[in-house]
């Protein structure tokens, strides 16, 4: 495991001392003496016995004081970039440190575009993997030995050397990027090395789009009905999803049964005035990327709200995200409600119409205005937005079993669940009157009133557990308010069972005192 020093460009090479050079499986271990020049930059080694004084370079140190040193400067470089060394089949332990040591005619260019990429996705990438903890010179390590070169005449494909011997030789092999990516950092896993490559693509073949945006409904309906590019694996996260996976994708139906009426798209719904579309399109119109952005109207204000973007690559992302920022778009978050008062158009017959799902779980309501019925997004309405298929659904989703029902109640939590779910998880206090859960009640014997003769009338009731005690003595629940403590033995007792647990307890006692 080999580590070398960090020497600037400018900076003196006043670095003389023992380097002792140990292979990972520490099979054996040799020493030998390096110096840093300057004239060939950063992590420029020379051996000892080749030292050429013509350069500048001057020993500050004598055999005398080599030997007085306390210990030599091991040379040890992180185990992950040896492992990347081996698995990418450049050679042998001894190649990889003869190149990371003699590496002085064949430097890597840091200053190219090439080099400029693999500096910030690479870093990327290690640092998404666990435990590692690689820096740029680290990776700067790993590309020295490989020497990566963009091919000019060739759009995407890198020269580099695959092996020491060709290194040696100066002969170079030309790729495609994403298999030199893999010969090169080889232990990243296939999703890391997959968004490398994507972005590499990305960056060195970029694709020719268009940008549109329109507030009309046949632009909602090109953005979802058209055909797709090829994707290209984008990075993902809350506000970039693939397009290849959007449930409302080419979604629409016709406005009747037999398929013989209008079709409509469910985009169709938002090109009700509130609503803009934002895509991206090739030459042939084939659609790379789109997103919905709600319009908040205030007077002269005008407030944007978007809701994830979704695209076929990581080209056709960030041109909507750029855009976005322009426009001061803010992202609507699934939970946060921010469309709420915006309007869907009503497409077809307005008891049965064509909708979107609205990713939120937006319900809406029937309304009129200017003489138009529009569904008006809310947190409460009769309606759901739930459906995938274009179909408008009645009545409330449950917290609990996920299931679409009318009948609904509010649990203590403020859930919304179903009658058969609420009446199957919570019951009420006979004591409080309150509506507790199954898990927090228990059956107790309760004083409930008085028959005609005079005796109390017991009932197993439903109370709350910090209502009721256990009885011993009795093996019973009992309401508390029904029980006295017993002093002597720090026990509840029901009073109706008052004077026979006194009488077995004077029994006991009297017992006891005999014995």
């Amino acid at each position: 495991m080999k580590q070398f020093m960090e020497v600037a460009p400018n900076e003196y090479h006043e670095i003389f001392q023992t380097k002792r050079v140990v292979q990972s499986d520490e099979r054996y271990s040799f020493t030998e003496y390096y110096y840093a020049c300057p004239n060939y930059g950063a992590n420029s080694w020379r051996r000892y016995e080749n030292m050429d004084y013509t350069n500048g370079v001057r020993s500050i140190v004598n055999e005398d004081m080599l030997e007085t040193m306390p210990k030599p400067c091991y040379i040890n470089t992180k185990e992950d970039v040896l492992e990347a060394f081996k698995d990418s089949k450049y050679g042998s332990l001894d190649d990889i440190v003869d190149s990371l040591i003699n590496n002085e005619t064949t430097m890597f260019d840091q200053t190219s575009a090439l080099a400029e990429f693999l500096k910030s996705t690479t870093h990327r990438e290690y640092n998404g993997l666990n435990d590692s903890n690689l820096v740029w010179s680290d990776i700067t390590k790993i590309l020295s030995i490989f020497n990566p070169t963009a091919c000019p005449k060739n759009e995407g494909q890198i020269a580099m050397f695959l092996t020491h011997k060709d290194k040696l030789r100066d002969r170079v092999s030309t790729m495609k990027g994403g298999k030199a990516i893999r010969r090169m950092f080889a232990h990243l896993t296939n999703q890391h090395i997959a968004s490398m490559t994507e972005d590499w693509i990305e960056q060195s073949k970029p694709r020719d789009f268009e940008l549109v945006y329109s507030e009309d409904a046949v632009d909602f309906v090109t953005a979802y009905e058209h055909s797709t590019v090829s994707y290209r694996n984008p990075r993902l996260a809350s506000e970039r999803k693939n397009l290849a996976t959007s449930c409302m994708q080419q979604i629409g139906r016709h406005d009747d049964y037999d398929c013989e009426g209008t079709y409509y798209s469910v985009g169709e719904a938002y090109a009700s005035g509130d609503f803009g579309i934002l895509y991206v399109k090739d030459k042939k119109n084939h659609i790379a990327g789109r997103v919905v952005i709600g319009i908040h109207r205030r007077g002269v204000d005008v407030a944007y709200v978007h809701q994830s973007m979704y695209g076929a690559c990581e080209q056709s992302l960030d041109m909507m995200k750029e855009h976005l920022d322009w426009m001061g778009s803010t992202f609507h978050g699934e939970s946060h409600r921010q469309w709420h008062g915006l309007k869907l158009a009503v497409l077809g017959d307005v008891h049965d119409p064509i909708v979107p799902y609205v990713d939120g779980e937006y319900r809406c309501d029937l309304i009129r205005n200017d003489g138009k019925q529009y569904f008006v997004l809310n947190d409460d309405g009769e309606y759901s937005l739930t459906e995938t298929d274009g179909t408008l659904s009645h009545g409330h989703t449950c917290d609990h079993c996920g299931e679409l029902e009318d009948d609904m109640c509010t649990t203590p939590c403020g859930e919304s669940f179903c009658r058969y779910c609420y009446d199957d998880n919570y019951t009420t206090c006979e004591v409080t009157d309150n509506q507790i859960h199954n898990e927090d009640s228990v059956y107790a014997h309760m004083i409930v009133g008085k028959d005609a003769n005079g005796e109390e009338i017991v009932r197993e009731v439903d109370i709350h557990m910090d209502e009721a005690v256990y009885i011993e003595f009795s093996e019973e629940y009992w309401y508390i308010g029904d029980c006295s403590l017993h002093e002597p033995t720090q026990e509840y007792i029901p009073n109706r069972l008052w004077d026979d647990y006194i009488e077995c307890y004077e029994h006991d006692q009297a017992e006891k005192e005999t014995a």
